[in-house]
Order: structure tokens, then C-alpha cells, then sequence
């Protein structure tokens, strides 16, 4: 007689089935999903902050050091040297800007050595040597190449496609580039004007106004907006600059940075 296993059966002698009932796959369905999307829901919201912090970060950094750059580089605007020839003299004398910036094609007036234009501004400033006529490194360009006393140097800072490009000697150094994780979306500029030569500042005013005969501009304000390469914000706010609100296009996080520089004149 050939052996057989009986069939599993309860106590009440029903028989036991296998697995699970509908009812239980179903139950442990909506478990697994809740448990999935509670999760989905904290990893995306963890996600949102870290993004967000992250942004916040590169911008404050990004504006400090595009404030350091530009009060380094622009304070060297409308300096001259002194004449080093006229040693016999107890206090050597120094150009004016009209004798040290002369007319430079159609760009430069003769004695201007800042200007402003539509998406930056640009400056001139002359070299400074050492005895042995060298350049002495106190005075560089946008390459950190010294400049010597007698050659006329000219910097130039545009904001083009969210880079700050700034161009001196024919070349180019991007102090913030399109593979930076923030981008410089605008840039204003302000005169800080000495109108009765108290040697204070009597007001700003729009750098697109010439400086006018017998005003000295004494520090230059410049307001960059800098704005996150990806969108961090669920919603965002309304954003200030240069004292107006404006609506945001999109979900980018956006920051004024305003360096006040003292020009060196």
C-alpha cells in the first residue's frame, strides 16, 4: 500500500489553507503604500530643506567673496603716482585726472576714470613702482598682473548670462561662471558724490548720471542680485533690490548683496 500525507487540517477538521486570504493581501497592501508614501513624503521635504540651506549658503559665500574681489580691485580707481622725478621737491607732486586720464578713443573722456554702462562698469587706474622701476604688486588687474607707474590700466566688470566677467589686458576671468552654483542676475551702481569737498559724502545717485564739474565721487555702491542656479523655494516670495519689490519668475532663491567701496583718489 502506497503511503500518503494526509492533508492538513484543523482541529474542527476543516482543512487549513495556504497563504494569504484576499482580504489580508489587500490590508498588508495599504500598509506597505502608507508606510512608502509617509516616507516619500519625509525624504522629499528633508530633500527641500537641505536644498535650501544649501542655496542660502552659496549665495552669503558667493557675496562675500564678490564683495572681498571687487573692494580689492575697484579702490585702485583714479589712483596716480607720484612723480618720482621731481625729488628735489619736499612734497612730490601728483597729476590731476585731467593730466594723468587723458582721452582714450571713443570710450574715455579725458579725466574720467570710472563709468557706467548697461549691464556692468569699468575703471582706470596707473601703475605703481618701486625704486628700481619695477612694479611694485601694490597695484594688479583682474589677472593679478602688477601694474607699473606710467602705463594707464583699464578693468572692466559686466554681468552677462548670470557670470560676473571681469576684463583687463585684452583677457578675461570669470569671478562667478555658469558651472558656479549661484548666478549674478543684475547689477546697479551708485555715485557717492562730494559735491562741496568736505571730503564726506553729501548723497547717491544713479551712476547712469555723468559726474558733473566740481563733484568728486568718493565711494562707489554697487547692488548685485544673486540667485540660485535651481529652483529651492516651493513658493517664492516677493524679492527686493535696490529698495523695490519685485515678483519672482520662478522658484529660485534670490539675495542682494551691496558692497559700498572707497575709492582711491
Amino acid at each position: 500500500m502506497t503511503g500518503r500525507i494526509p492533508d492538513a487540517r484543523r482541529i474542527d477538521g476543516t482543512r487549513r489553507a495556504g497563504g494569504f486570504t484576499l482580504v489580508e493581501l489587500m490590508v498588508s497592501l495599504v500598509i506597505g503604500a502608507t508606510v512608502v508614501g509617509v516616507g516619500m513624503t519625509h525624504y522629499l521635504q528633508v530633500s527641500t530643506v537641505r536644498g535650501l540651506v544649501r542655496a542660502e549658503a552659496n549665495l552669503q559665500t558667493n557675496g562675500y567673496f564678490i564683495d572681498e574681489t571687487l573692494k580689492r580691485l575697484v579702490n585702485q580707481a583714479g589712483y596716480r603716482s607720484l612723480h618720482r622725478d621731481a625729488g628735489t621737491s619736499a612734497a612730490l607732486p601728483v597729476d590731476t585726472h585731467d593730466e594723468a586720464f587723458r582721452t582714450d578713443g571713443s570710450d574715455w573722456d579725458g579725466g574720467t576714470y570710472l563709468r557706467a554702462f548697461d549691464d556692468g562698469f569699468a575703471f582706470r587706474f596707473e601703475g605703481s613702482s618701486d625704486t628700481a622701476g619695477a612694479a611694485d604688486g601694490s597695484l594688479v588687474n583682474c589677472q593679478g598682473t602688477p601694474i607699473e607707474t606710467g602705463r594707464i590700466e583699464e578693468v572692466r566688470f559686466t554681468v552677462i548670462g548670470g557670470t560676473l566677467i571681469c576684463t583687463s589686458s585684452g583677457a578675461s576671468v570669470d569671478l562667478i561662471g555658469i558651472d558656479d552654483d549661484v548666478a549674478v542676475e543684475r547689477i546697479d551702481l551708485a555715485w557717492g558724490i562730494d559735491g562741496d569737498d568736505d571730503g564726506s559724502v553729501d548723497g547717491y545717485r544713479d551712476a547712469s548720471s555723468p559726474i558733473a564739474a566740481g563733484e568728486r565721487p568718493l565711494t562707489l555702491r554697487l547692488s548685485l542680485l544673486l540667485g540660485s542656479r535651481e529652483e529651492v523655494l516651493a513658493n517664492a516670495p516677493d524679492y527686493t533690490f535696490g529698495g523695490i519689490a519685485y515678483s519672482p519668475p520662478d522658484n529660485r532663491l534670490r539675495r542682494e548683496s551691496v558692497t559700498t567701496i572707497r575709492i582711491r583718489n
